[in-house]
């Protein structure tokens, strides 16, 4: 989710860690709740070619050391620029290293739930998965098939980290869930996002004071 990004790179660059937020979500939650504009120049093809260097696309934030490559609605082709691109799973990848030039100590992906080419670029490019799910069937599911990419990838993909977010902890389903997840896998973090948390502009400028954000750095 856009606010589990923008609430633990907050935290990061709070505590002294320059901080990038990549957002490939179309929608661009993560880029609007940092107020940058919602453009990337070159859309969807800027992830293909390498006529243009991709650090030149990021953008400050109000905050020190945050900084923001930000969405764009072009972004809603990125499957079909890279299905129509040589070593299709291996685009974001390539991103990656040339933004691994830059002084970065940490890199969030902001990225929507699927089981698409894009989570397949994904899961190749980034050192690690951090996913948060919400305590029901679909988003279970949902894990369960981006776990089915990992296979493909080099040295059978990156570490996942799981924690469990917009949590009810009145709801018998979502303790149930959470119990039984837990007992099953052994990388669920014991940090859980409760459902109250709305992770707002106003926030963001703020003390490390709401709930939500203490939830994170917890």
């Amino acid at each position: 989710w856009s606010s589990d990004v923008c609430s633990s790179d907050l935290l990061a660059a709070r505590h002294g860690h320059r901080t990038l937020v990549w957002d490939l979500d179309p929608q661009g939650a993560a880029t609007f709740q940092l107020r940058v504009r919602h453009r990337l120049k070159g859309g969807a093809q800027a992830l293909t070619t390498r006529r243009d260097r991709i650090g030149a696309r990021i953008r400050g934030s109000d905050h020190e050391l945050l900084d923001v490559l930000p969405s764009d609605r072009e972004l809603r082709n990125v499957e079909l620029a890279f299905a129509a691109a040589r070593h299709r799973t291996d685009r974001l990848r390539r991103v990656v290293t040339e933004l691994e030039r830059e002084p970065y100590d940490l890199v969030l992906v902001d990225c929507p739930p699927s089981s698409s080419l894009l989570a397949e670029n994904i899961v190749v490019a980034v050192d690690e998965l951090l996913v948060p799910v919400v305590p029901n069937s679909l988003s279970l599911r949902t894990l369960e098939h981006l776990e089915e990419l990992l296979p493909a990838a080099p040295g059978n993909g990156p570490r996942t980290t799981v924690f469990f977010s917009m949590v009810d902890g009145r709801k018998r389903l979502h303790r149930e869930v959470m119990a039984t997840v837990r007992a099953a896998r052994d990388d669920v973090l014991a940090t859980t996002i409760p459902a109250a948390t709305e992770v707002r502009s106003e926030e963001h400028t703020s003390e490390l004071q709401s709930r939500g954000l203490i939830s994170y750095a917890v």
